[in-house]
């Protein structure tokens, strides 16, 4: 009996990107259908202007595919938002374009590569904005329901803002949970 593998906390390292040159994009391809979750955790910057990192999955643009809903918290300000429908792609953070601020984010994927239901995930993150005071902290919790009972063997991570690009030092790990 019992796991084998790489664990740290019950998760199994599958892949990790860091970055030694901008990037357009950063994609985790053939994501193996032995674990029951996924967890991806991401830290780094955008090269040209901040954007929301949107998250396509097994290679779908299909923006009626999509469905999240997040909140954004700055300061003692909160607000909400949701996209039903209309970006082809999940939500995963909004991150800057100011070298040393690395801003990183936390997304679960449950029973990803089971075929009964469709898709969903739901993340976390730190945001900065402009500079590293308070007042441009942005804290946000995002949910994305995906319009598929496919299961997920591809995570594709893009800037919205096409010529963003993530800089050079971004990192990326992607882990499987297994249930004992």
């Amino acid at each position: 009996g019992g796991v084998t593998g790489n664990y740290l906390g019950g998760m199994e390292a599958i892949a990790e990107t860091v970055l030694s040159a901008s990037a357009a994009s950063i994609t985790f391809a053939s994501i193996p259908a032995i674990y029951d979750h996924l967890v991806l955790i991401g830290q780094g910057s955008l090269v040209t202007s901040a954007s929301i990192i949107g998250m396509q999955f097994n290679s779908d643009t299909n923006s009626t595919n999509y469905y999240s809903q997040f909140g954004l918290f700055q300061g003692t300000t909160g607000q909400a938002a949701e996209y039903l429908g209309n970006t082809p792609d999940a939500y995963a953070a909004r991150w800057p374009n100011v070298a040393t601020l690395g801003s990183h984010f936390r997304v679960t994927f449950p029973n990803y590569a089971r075929t009964t239901f469709y898709k969903t995930c739901q993340g976390e993150a730190l945001n900065h904005e402009s500079t590293a005071t308070q007042a441009t902290w942005l804290l946000v919790t995002a949910a994305t329901w995906y319009n598929s009972t496919a299961a997920i063997n591809q995570i594709n991570l893009i800037p919205r803002t096409t010529t963003a690009g993530f800089r050079t030092g971004t990192a990326v790990s992607l882990y499987g949970i297994k249930v004992p």
